[in-house]
């Protein structure tokens, strides 16, 4: 609109400006009248009526004769100063005014002045003391006009002067009605007809008969020059414009390429006529027409191809296509010119403005309809949205107070239509009482004049009878001074998908298996204590790292169903034991964790970790198998002053390492120097993972004596670690380390190989050896890891009899057993290979595994022989293991034996074989002598 703005601007400026443009005049002379004229020379002007043109003018007027209203000018220099100029003669009326001859220098011998051709102006040349006359020819019955006499600077100054005028209004007058053109609805005929005929009315008529374009023609070019660029170029835009508006490049390539090509040519010829040169003049006129004539023939092809709006567009070359021809004629002498375009001037603005006035008419109208159309699909588009969504709309009219609610609403809340109309009180009552003062919390923070521009919130409202979520969102309207005015939004039913998503936060913080709070729970209540305790600093929590003693015996005995029952049942117990304000949680495996708030002391929470190893040591019967686990539990207090979750977690996590360290079943509190264990502990696992790597364990053997013949029987293999630091390494000092890292295993492997393949190399030294066996330690955790498959490899890679090596295990082993460690006991003894029970007498307590499972040994633990003489329960044990052995067939193995008088307490006892150092220590191969530890030793 502001293009449109300024081009009727420019064109009122234009017509007020007229009268100013048109440059001083001289002087004037009615006809039958003189003037004298005082410009440097003095120059009479009169004209009168003359009954008829000389004979000599009449030869040079066209066929036709000298038929008409002739009047004589008569000019007279009275001056002594040479007089140049021009006179001009005004007719208003639509005669053909023509200045035929010239009598000059007092001779009065004819002297055409343009031929033939119809003209304005003639040019005047008078010395002093000369005389000039002139004749003019008019229509009989033409209104009089008047004369004009110029000096030729002023005559030329008001020329160019009116040439810019013109050629400016021209283009705004061919905007103006381009623009009609083509923006009034063509669909209708009457306005395509209507639309043509006031574009061609507006534009030819000024062409034709106001702007003078028969310049075209004129023999003096000097006269259009200042207006022939304007011309030109806009000739060329409108051309140009006129091939992207029909897609001319693409629909008709070549003529458009042609085109292209004489646009080029208007323009340069714009650009010699601004340098002064006259033959740009010549052939620029040629250019036009083909331009004009190209562009209608283009146009017309383009509509009869089916293009509505070519139409419009011939109907707008059209007048100047007129024009070419008029300027033709008028170079031809065929046409006059007329050099006031006053009349025509009028009569062609008019037309634009009247044409222009339409198009803007129609474009508003059109835009307004669009606009409807417009709102009225986004209404419709809301409207569809609406239905089809769950929301209900609201809107509340903060100035009135009200409240107006979708139909939807009230179908979800299950009232009558329209009962909580301009009513929000009836529709907060029915908030539930625990989420109300949020929702009018956020009201309230977003109702004030710096509140936010948005509110957001979820409650639950009454509907039905029971509660159900809804989700509000609204936008607050404000005025100018930033003063709320309106809440506008919607009201969902989003019931479902809140519980869906409660159920799914409940997910992500509890744990499946037991029901409690997951770790995720647990460091974001831990993290919350903390900020607590910074607020607070009397305010103190501790945690209790509690992990399952045998466990993982169980879950792999019995299976994960089992495992997951028995997490399950200890995990209640344990939140039993916790009091209201305390979380009990599951961090993962056998892990649990009781995090006890409140004012709590060290020793509150040592005294609440004696209650869970109560708790957790009363038997489980699941399956119909009692089982036993029991807990060892690390705990770490609050006031060491940790800055984060992991840390506390760490520190508990590393007491209960010391608790289980320790003997499992107990309680440990944190200190700080188990940091430095735990350092210790990563340095020896680092350390024992090279060691292994580089085969640098080592076996040494200890002789198992029998009392019948008081020779050597067999050997123990017993793993030692010969560290560069700490030097000979003893198995209870590493082999908990290896079970938790998963290293014994490879070392489980190692010690299969190499106890084999050394007996196999001594009996081969030693001839009458057959009998003798060896026996290894295999940990629980190398069973349900292919412990048959290691086995049989030493075997095969020894060539050592399966009868010749004896596996130990001990009572561990056998915590909730399932068929799964008896499968490969079984599977081991058909190889041929024997198993001894190990420490027997000081685990696990239950004797069916000795009726289920293939033994043929059991050894007592040295613990027995330390006070076997002086104690008389000892001696019981002992007498008890030897009736219990003899009766399932069982031979025995005491351990520990370090004096003549135990062993010869144990031969009247009945104990077949003896193993200590009495008999000897564990010695490398190297330092073992075959030939000794075959003569007898008792």
């Amino acid at each position: 609109m502001r293009f449109l703005s300024l081009l009727v601007g420019l064109l009122t400026a234009l017509v007020m400006a007229w009268p100013v443009l048109q440059g001083p005049e001289v002087v004037t002379a009615p006809q039958g009248g003189a003037a004298d004229v005082r410009l440097g020379a003095r120059v009479v002007l009169r004209a009168e009526q003359v009954p008829k043109a000389p004979a000599a003018v009449c030869a040079f007027v066209e066929p036709g004769g000298c038929a008409g209203v002739w009047s004589r000018v008569a000019l007279e220099h009275a001056g002594t100063d040479e007089y140049e100029g021009y006179l001009a003669l005004i007719q208003p009326a639509a005669a053909e005014p023509v200045v035929v001859h010239q009598l000059a220098g007092g001779a009065f011998i004819p002297t055409p002045v343009f031929r033939a051709h119809r003209i304005w102006t003639a040019e005047v040349a008078l010395g002093p003391g000369e005389h000039g006359a002139y004749f003019v020819r008019t229509e009989p019955g033409a209104p009089a006009g008047y004369l004009e006499l110029w000096t030729r600077p002023a005559f030329m100054d008001a020329l160019a002067r009116v040439d810019w005028a013109l050629g400016l209004l021209f283009g705004v007058v061919v905007a103006m009605t381009l623009y009609a053109l083509f923006s009034i609805n063509p669909a209708e005929p009457i306005w395509r007809s209507f639309t043509a005929f006031l574009a061609a009315t507006s534009v030819l008529t000024y062409v034709n008969l106001g702007y003078a374009y028969g310049h075209l023609g004129h023999l003096a070019p000097d006269l259009s020059r200042s207006r022939w660029p304007m011309i030109l170029v806009g000739l060329a835009a409108l051309s140009a414009f006129g091939r992207r508006f029909l897609s001319l490049d693409t629909a008709m390539r070549r003529p458009a390429a042609a085109l292209r090509v004489l646009e080029g040519a208007l323009v340069l010829a714009a650009s010699g006529v601004l340098l002064g040169l006259d033959l740009p003049m010549v052939w620029a006129r040629a250019v036009v027409i083909v331009v004009a004539v190209l562009s209608v023939t283009l146009a017309s092809s383009r509509a009869l191809a089916g293009v509505p709006q070519a139409w419009l567009y011939v109907a707008g070359w059209a007048p100047l296509v007129v024009m070419a021809g008029q300027g033709t004629l008028a170079a031809l002498g065929l046409v006059a010119f007329f050099r006031h375009p006053e009349p025509p001037l009028i009569v062609a603005v008019a037309a634009s403005v009247l044409l222009f006035t339409f198009a803007v008419a129609e474009r508003v109208s059109a835009e307004r309809r669009a606009h409807a159309e417009a709102l009225a699909a986004s209404e419709r588009r809301y409207a569809y949205a609406a239905r089809s969504s769950n929301d209900g709309l609201f809107d509340w009219d903060l100035t009135t107070n009200a409240l107006f609610l979708a139909p939807r609403i009230y179908e979800s809340l299950g009232l009558p239509l329209g009962t909580l109309d301009a009513d929000l009180g009836r529709l907060l009552r029915l908030v539930v009482a625990e989420d109300r003062p949020g929702v009018e919390r956020r009201l309230r923070a977003a109702l004030g004049e710096r509140g936010q521009d948005s509110v957001h919130a979820e409650a639950r409202l009454m509907a039905h009878g029971e509660p159900r979520w809804f989700t509000l969102r609204g936008l607050v309207i404000r005025d100018d001074g930033g003063r709320p005015t309106r809440l506008v939004g919607a009201v969902a039913d989003n019931h479902a998908r809140k519980l869906n998503e409660l159920e799914l936060s409940r997910r992500a913080f509890t744990d499946e298996v037991t029901g409690l709070a997951n770790r995720a729970r647990v460091a974001q209540h831990l993290a919350t204590l903390m900020e607590i305790r910074e607020q607070q600093p009397d305010f103190s929590f501790a945690v209790l790292f509690v992990d399952l003693d045998r466990f993982k015996n169980v879950n792999d005995s019995l299976g994960h169903l089992v495992g997951d029952q028995l997490l399950a049942t200890l995990g209640q117990r344990l939140a039993h034991v916790g009091r209201e304000e305390d979380m009990v949680g599951r961090l993962g495996g056998d892990e649990f964790v009781l995090v006890a708030a409140g004012h709590v002391t060290l020793e509150d929470a040592e005294s609440i970790g004696r209650r869970i190893l109560e708790v957790l040591a009363a038997p489980v019967t699941l399956e119909g198998i009692e089982i036993r686990t029991g807990a060892s539990i690390g705990v770490a207090h609050s006031d060491i002053g940790y800055e984060s979750v992991e840390e506390i977690l760490s520190d508990a996590d590393l007491a209960m390492y010391e608790a289980k360290h320790s003997g499992k079943g107990r309680c440990a509190t944190f200190r700080p120097a188990m940091r430095e264990q735990a350092v210790f502990r990563l340095s020896m696992e680092a350390d024992l993972r090279q060691a292994v790597e580089r085969e640098e364990l080592t076996l040494f053997y200890q002789p198992i004596v029998s009392l019948e013949t008081g020779a050597v029987t067999g050997f123990e293999a017993l793993l030692r670690w010969p560290h560069p630091k700490r030097g000979l390494v003893m198995p209870a000092d590493f082999i908990p380390l290896a079970e938790e890292t998963g290293l014994i295993r490879p070392i489980g492997r190692f010690a299969l190989l190499q106890a084999a393949g050394q007996l196999a190399r001594w009996r081969a030294r030693a001839p009458g050896m057959e009998d003798l066996f060896i026996t290894v330690n295999v940990s629980p955790a190398q069973f349900g890891h292919d412990l048959v498959a290691d086995v049989r490899a030493a075997l095969d890679a020894s060539g050592l009899p399966a009868r010749c090596l004896k596996l130990e295990i001990t009572e561990n082993l056998f915590v909730g057993e399932s068929g799964t460690v008896k499968s490969e006991v079984d599977d081991i003894s058909a190889l041929g290979v024997a198993f001894s029970l190990d420490d027997f007498g000081t685990g696990y307590s239950s004797l069916s595994y000795l009726h289920r499972l293939p033994f043929r040994t059991l050894k007592i633990d040295r613990s027995f022989m330390r006070n076997l003489l002086e104690d008389a329960q000892s001696e019981a044990i002992v007498r008890s293991v030897l009736a219990l052995s003899r009766a399932l067939g069982l031979d025995t193995v005491a351990e520990g034996v370090e004096t003549a008088e135990v062993a010869e307490r144990l031969r009247h006892l009945g104990t077949r074989y003896l193993q200590g150092y009495y008999f000897g220590r564990p010695l490398a191969p190297a330092e073992i002598d075959l030939s000794r530890y075959m003569r007898k030793t008792a």
